[in-house]
């Protein structure tokens, strides 16, 4: 009788939740839509920044309802039953943080109510505010490292020759930027330095002082043969990655600024090892983008951004040698572009032209999404359980102008995993 009784609760309550908020949201939506055009687009902007997120909130709840009719979730119900009240006082208040409040509270009880009625649900929960955590216009923010002795994140911007660096202690207002006459595309710490950094810059790779503009190349990347077709103009570095040997992998690719946006199959992934030699490991690829290496150091994965695949190699981490290159994950939304892992081994990836950032198991499978209120998210890195993801200016703005309200901005989604250790470079020659 008891087995009867669960499967009859089990058939009727996810059909009873979807229709009960039906009849709940419809209305007061349309009466949200009509009445209050500030909350018209902040509802809109919510439901696309929390439609996907990792645990559901009673926006989400409502736009899953919305989306699916006769939902086939417990949390149907719950949602059904909070939706009308949360959509109600949202729609009586006229104030962005009261609604903001109050959907973290209801937020937090779905996350106790809900979480042992559905294993759909998973146990970390995330969310994006409705503005980024530094709104300062980069032409392509990217490579975000965070140093954990200073509590600073540090990220660059390609375009404008930027390096920032943010004190995450005294918050956004610390930002500061040094600009440098060449690009970099990506910077790491040095185990044997505090005052200066490694870098992968337009024509090679260098050392660079932290509190000036002053730097030195010690690798150049081109060969005279190279150079002589003009690569150290129309080349530049890109994403890259420290090894736990301390070595410097990085990308080089067409700089778009000399190529009117055309990217051949010219680049190259490099490796600078811990004696100072320089290998070329991959050839003939588009845009070598992010590199991170499973928890036990036996995969590296890498990204050729056009191809849609990150793809994953065998890695012996005592020669840095790869092989068997196969796809790892594909992708058919924007393109993947830098990404991290965290400590349980999932890579979560920037997704240009995609709006959002995903979860990658280490099965290939896509568990969680961030959607950022930006086309064009770049890289992510982790300060503790936060994530820090970079943007480019979106290089279609007319046509998406809700992308260019933020572009080029730094966001920040707490995630509830921490990523994995970072390693300095070790590089004998400096």
């Amino acid at each position: 009788m008891c087995n009867k009784r669960k499967s009859f609760i089990a058939k009727i309550v996810p059909k009873a939740g979807g229709v009960l908020g039906l009849v709940i949201v419809l209305p007061v939506r349309t009466l949200q839509l009509s009445m209050l055009p500030p909350y018209n687009s902040l509802l809109i902007q919510s439901l696309r920044l929390r439609r996907h997120m990792l645990i559901p909130s009673p926006i989400t709840a409502a736009a899953m309802v919305e989306a699916k009719g006769l939902g086939r979730n417990y949390t149907g119900t719950i949602n059904a039953l909070l939706i009308g009240v949360f959509m109600l006082a949202s729609t009586i208040s006229h104030s962005r943080n009261a609604l903001l409040e109050f959907e973290c509270i209801v937020m937090g009880l779905l996350q106790f109510l809900c979480s042992p009625l559905s294993s759909s649900i998973p146990s970390k929960c995330s969310s994006l505010p409705l503005a980024p955590f530094l709104d300062i216009r980069c032409g392509l923010s990217e490579g975000p490292f965070y140093e954990e002795a200073s509590h600073t994140l540090r990220f660059i911007d390609i375009v404008k020759k930027h390096v920032w660096w943010v004190d995450l202690r005294e918050g956004p207002s610390s930002a500061k930027k040094i600009e440098y006459d060449i690009s970099f595309g990506v910077t790491a710490n040095l185990a044997s330095s505090t005052d200066s950094f490694l870098f992968g810059g337009k024509h090679g790779i260098g050392i660079a002082k932290r509190d000036s503009s002053e730097y030195k190349y010690i690798k150049r990347f081109w060969h005279e043969a190279e150079i002589s077709k003009n690569y150290e103009t129309i080349m530049r570095a890109n994403d890259g990655a420290i090894d736990r040997q301390g070595r410097f992998w990085v990308g080089a690719m067409n700089d778009p600024a000399y190529t009117n946006g055309k990217f051949d199959p010219v680049g190259i992934l490099f490796r600078l090892d811990t004696d100072g030699t320089l290998h070329r490991v991959l050839e003939n690829v588009t845009i070598p983008n992010g590199i991170s290496f499973s928890l036990d150091d036996k995969t590296m994965y890498w990204t050729d951004t056009p191809t849609g695949n990150i793809y994953a190699f065998d890695y012996d981490v005592s020669t840095g040698n790869i092989s068997n290159q196969r796809v790892f994950w594909h992708t058919e939304v924007g393109g993947p572009d830098g990404h991290a892992m965290d400590v349980e081994g999932n890579l979560w990836v920037a997704l240009w032209g995609g709006w959002k950032v995903v979860r990658v198991s280490p099965e290939g499978k896509v568990t969680a999404e961030i959607e950022v209120p930006t086309r064009c998210p770049t890289a992510v890195a982790f300060v503790g359980e936060d994530v820090y993801i970079t943007s480019e200016e979106d290089p279609e703005a007319d046509k998406y102008p809700e992308s260019a309200k933020w572009h080029g901005g730094v966001f920040k989604c707490h995630v509830g995993v921490k990523g994995r250790k970072l390693y300095d470079a070790k590089i004998a020659s400096i």
